[in-house]
């Protein structure tokens, strides 16, 4: 018997803060069915390069921090993890501005 393993993988693409809340909980229903997904922090066209240790370097590293966690954990009471980072977050100086991947645990 041959058994081909199928993988889908979504993207998720943050330009701005004001549609985070709706793209994180469609990127959690497809952990919780145990796809992929990629995450994508990309800037606006125009947007000037932060520099390391200014408010906004910090401001996007939190954002980072904020959507690992809201991501990997089950529940914010349980210990469970939603999902595991199988890319770790990579710092681009393009447009990109940061791109990881996470794996669901859920059923394939």
């Amino acid at each position: 018997d041959l058994h081909k393993e199928y993988r889908r993988q979504r993207q998720m693409c943050i330009r701005d803060s004001h549609d985070l809340s709706h793209k994180l909980s469609k990127a959690r229903r497809e952990l919780e069915r145990g796809h992929q997904v990629r995450v994508e922090i990309s800037a606006k066209s125009g947007t000037p390069r932060a520099l390391p240790g200014s408010q906004e370097a910090d401001d996007r590293l939190q954002l980072v921090e904020h959507i690992l966690s809201q991501l990997t954990q089950a529940s914010p009471t349980s210990e469970a993890t939603l999902a595991r980072i199988t890319s770790p977050p990579s710092w681009n100086r393009s447009r990109t501005l940061v791109a990881f991947v996470l794996q669901g645990s859920g059923a394939a």
